[in-house]
């Protein structure tokens, strides 16, 4: 009979950390976050620059581009073409253009909040997690009361794997924001890779509550296995399954802690 190493109280501890890592890298709620929606676009008062969107969304991107090139050649300090450009790049996932985009427009204006949300989104789509946390800490140096961002960086904490600061930044979101189920997510998973089982069930049956979703029981599970709850673990394992949880690791899931439960060590 199969099973992994060591006592399956947590685990091993190792092996379930992985196993969390994994999770959240397939499941995780950044998804909001990377999403390569435009957003946002800043007509201005240069016609290149209002022609230039006006041809993105014909379809027209090639002369699109030419237009906003046109827009900050005729005004150098016209931010608002590059920030388009840089855009309508991310649309298209073409991420380092939309970074040299993004990083003119901040040459002109640096503490441009809606610029450097751009930026942090790009970073995101290339998966340069440490830089865009970065973006977002320059956010809130900029605007303290920017609530979102504190639930962006406890995201990008998380994914970095530093979950203190995703907790605390997390909890501040929260305490901004209330009990969004996304922000409730999260910080259940750095509850849970901190070994704040109880706590993190909690946060997971207000999330549950509010908004129930297939993932977050899959969190629970983990959660309860990790309390060494094999019985309630397998329950949300197997809710999760009912609920249509697409999530790839939720069957080995299952497996491990079948196969690891006492009955079956040999």
């Amino acid at each position: 009979m199969y099973r992994l190493k060591g006592d399956m109280n947590y685990g091993s501890k190792t092996v379930m950390k992985i196993v969390l890592i994994l999770f959240i890298i397939y499941s995780f709620p950044l998804t909001s976050l990377a999403q390569e929606r435009l957003g946002k676009v800043k007509l201005g008062n240069s016609d290149y620059n209002q022609k230039g969107v006006k041809l993105f969304f014909e379809g027209n991107r090639s002369e699109s581009i030419k237009n906003l090139e046109l827009a900050h050649k005729k005004n150098p300090g016209n931010s608002e073409a590059l920030y388009n450009m840089s855009g309508f790049y991310l649309m298209a996932k073409k991420y380092e253009p939309a970074l040299k985009s993004i990083n003119r427009a901040l040459k002109i204006s640096p503490n441009d909040t809606l610029y450097l949300n751009r930026r942090a989104k790009i970073l995101i789509g290339q998966k340069r997690y440490q830089k865009a946390a970065e973006v977002y800490k320059k956010i809130l140096s900029v605007d303290p009361d920017d609530k979102k961002s504190y639930s962006k960086l406890g995201a990008m904490y998380t994914l970095l794997g530093q979950w203190k600061n995703a907790e605390l930044n997390l909890l501040k979101a929260r305490n901004l924001l209330g009990d969004k189920p996304a922000i409730l997510s999260s910080l259940a998973n750095a509850y849970i890779m901190q070994e704040k089982h109880k706590v993190a069930i909690d946060v997971l049956s207000i999330a549950q509550r509010n908004n129930a979703n297939a993932e977050r029981e899959v969190s629970l599970g983990i959660a309860y296995e990790g309390l060494g709850d094999k019985q309630n673990a397998l329950e949300h394992f197997y809710k999760a399954k009912d609920m249509g949880s697409k999530n790839k690791m939720l069957q080995g899931h299952i497996k491990r802690v079948i196969y690891t439960s006492p009955s079956n060590k040999q």
